[in-house]
């Protein structure tokens, strides 16, 4: 019992009609336990001790009052019967599953066991209208022993009981906590976690997080994963009874994609690219070819074609992957093949440096489209037409590329 457990236990009083024969009057002082595992995280044999306990205990305070405890179910027999009693439901749809025949009023008595203290908590529950009409929290050190703990909640439960006998029990709802947490938004199948526990998945736009014991104004991790989305996590503020926390869509990661641009450099001409993300929307290794379709100046003179081909690595900077524009950088290193026509083995090279690049981006979905300034600054190296030189458009100006660009 020394690690985390969520045990739900059904207590079910069954409080018949009063009648005249003697067979009656002893079925309406009759209550039957039901005990069924919250979140699955115990075992059977944690299930059958802590039923022993309750079993044990609410007989002894039940006789008290002239009750007797009848049928003790577990969560075997109790699925064996037909009633489903699953995890993600609230404590008020886990006791409208439970078939009480002509049962009036339930009595459910929800326990979590935490390395540091025991909650303990009582409900009220009207079986014709379904609805907690009350309850009682109690919470004990987790220093005492199993034993102890249970009694110390047995002892705030007498009240409830004898106000209930007396018929005079009008308990309200705990108050200042929460009593349920709907998480919207995300994306569809989106797997969700609270403080590192993961509490279900996003089903037709929401999750109704399976019960856990929270105050008013506790503040919450929330996490959300999916496989080739970007993950969320947020810090919110649980403020009211009823908590609906509404996540921003996931967007989809980045990991391939390609792009057609055109240059000042060269303006009779058009490239192709290709980005492989090593980290998705942040990191990226690219590769750039570009490519003129000039023809011969005059009648007597000979075409020019001319070769664009460079590597850099990339990153985003300043806006993260949610905002509409971004803005990148690159490093690297290209070349411009420079082909005579006609003039075999005459080809000029042109080795550079890509220093920078800075690059505007605007997403529009995984379509995107872009403007940036090519530093590119030529080696001078071996058999080349542009020397040692900082690259630049006609008329001196700093080379502009633009761009689309489609992602997936």
């Amino acid at each position: 019992m020394t690690r985390s457990i969520g045990i739900g236990v059904a207590l079910l009083l069954l409080l018949l009609p009063s009648l005249a024969d003697a067979q009656d009057a002893a079925d309406r002082r009759r209550v039957t336990l039901v005990v069924s595992s919250i979140d699955g995280s115990t075992d059977a044999a944690d299930d059958d001790f802590t039923t022993r306990i309750f079993a044990s205990g609410i007989a002894e305070l039940l006789a008290v009052y002239d009750l007797e405890l009848g049928a003790v179910l577990q969560a075997e027999q109790v699925r064996e019967a037909g009633i489903e009693l699953p995890s993600e439901r609230r404590i008020s749809r886990i006791l409208s599953e439970v078939d009480g025949g002509d049962a009036g009023v339930m009595i459910g008595v929800f326990v979590f066991n935490t390395e540091a203290e025991l909650f303990v908590q009582f409900v009220l529950y009207d079986a014709q209208v379904n609805t907690i009409l009350g309850g009682v929290l109690t919470r004990s050190r987790r220093g005492m022993n199993v034993f102890a703990g249970v009694e110390a909640a047995l002892d705030e439960f007498d009240a409830v009981v004898r106000r209930l006998v007396a018929g005079g029990y009008f308990a309200e709802e705990p108050q200042g906590l929460v009593q349920s947490i709907t998480v919207r938004g995300a994306g569809e199948g989106a797997e969700i976690s609270f403080v590192d526990r993961v509490v279900g998945r996003i089903r037709r736009g929401e999750l109704l997080v399976p019960y856990v014991q929270y105050e008013i104004g506790d503040p919450i991790r929330v996490v959300a994963t999916k496989p080739g989305y970007h993950r969320i996590e947020q810090t919110r503020e649980l403020e009211e009874r009823i908590v609906v926390l509404d996540l921003p869509r996931m967007k989809r990661e980045t990991r391939v994609d390609i792009a057609v641009r055109w240059t000042t450099t060269m303006a009779r001409g058009a490239g192709i690219a290709a980005r492989f993300h090593l980290n998705p929307d942040v990191l990226f290794l690219s590769f750039e070819q570009y490519r003129t379709f000039e023809s011969a100046p005059a009648s007597n003179a000979r075409p020019v074609y001319r070769y664009d081909y460079n590597l850099s690595i990339g990153r985003y900077v300043l806006f993260g992957y949610r905002s509409p524009l971004r803005l990148h950088l690159a490093v690297g290193a290209g070349v411009i093949v420079s082909d005579v026509g006609g003039l075999v083995g005459r080809d000029y090279a042109d080795w550079y440096l890509v220093a920078g690049d800075p690059t505007v981006e605007l997403q529009l979905g995984r379509l995107a489209l872009f403007a940036r300034t090519d530093l590119r600054y030529a080696l001078g190296l071996g058999y080349n037409v542009l020397g040692r030189v900082w690259i630049r458009s006609s008329g001196e100006f700093v080379p502009l590329t633009a761009g689309v660009r489609w992602s997936w």
